[in-house]
């Protein structure tokens, strides 16, 4: 049967439980927040994957303990010629609030008299999805997860997926502009919310990928984020 605990009692008995109730299944674990609150995913990101981060996460710093390491960085970037757009995110709001896209270095320090955010490098050649009535537009894929155990790692994925898309084609231009850098409509007024069921999404992904397979995307997803040595590199 399922137990359902606050998250004082769950820290302070799980391992009693564990040891005198191991067929009890809980619905959380211990310190979840090291990997819900992006700044913590951040820094365990960092013990799996060394100075860089793990593969399957962006450069991402904390600007409220990092900024000199960040502004290093970004200078680095920018003598090398590379890219050098970033994202602004609250370390622990969703729905894109408070969240901003810049290259400009004063335009993220200036973040940090908001709420306190990571910055993480903006990925400037995301994998796109042809929408016939819009053009090529920025995706997401929502999965669910069951964390079973972490020591063994036993994990299970629902092969049912929720997908989320922008309404305008995507480019490096026009940050300000949700709709265009941007997934999540459901909260934004007027905006459409664009509805693909998984099941229509796959034969069109495949038709635009030809060379990317969907079983071996989401095989290969999924395990980057659960595998300190992935296998491959991640589409989707």
């Amino acid at each position: 049967h399922l137990t359902l605990l606050s998250p004082f009692l769950l820290t302070s008995c799980c391992r009693k439980l564990s040891e005198e109730r191991p067929h009890v299944l809980l619905n959380q674990f211990p310190c979840e927040t090291m990997v819900t609150v992006k700044d913590c995913l951040a820094s365990v990101a960092r013990r799996v994957g060394g100075t860089e981060g793990a593969k399957w996460l962006p450069r991402t710093f904390n600007l409220k303990t990092e900024l000199p390491q960040f502004i290093s960085h970004y200078q680095q970037n920018q003598e090398r010629g590379q890219d050098n757009h970033w994202i602004c995110k609250p370390w622990n709001l969703a729905r894109g609030l408070d969240t901003h896209i810049t290259n400009n270095l004063n335009y993220v320090i200036r973040q940090r008299e908001s709420t306190p955010k990571v910055v993480c490098k903006y990925l400037e050649k995301p994998v796109l999805f042809e929408r016939q009535e819009v053009g090529p537009v920025k995706f997401d894929i929502r999965y669910i997860v069951l964390l079973r155990s972490v020591q063994p790692l036993q994990l299970y994925a629902y092969n049912v997926f929720w997908l989320r898309f922008s309404n305008r084609p995507f480019s490096l231009d026009h940050f300000d502009d949700y709709q265009k850098h941007f997934t999540v409509m459901n909260y934004t007024e007027g905006a459409q919310l664009k509805q693909v069921h998984y099941d229509d999404f796959i034969p069109q992904f495949e038709k635009q990928y030809p060379e990317y397979p969907w079983k071996d995307v989401q095989v290969v997803s999924i395990s980057q984020h659960y595998h300190s040595e992935p296998k491959g590199n991640c589409i989707g």
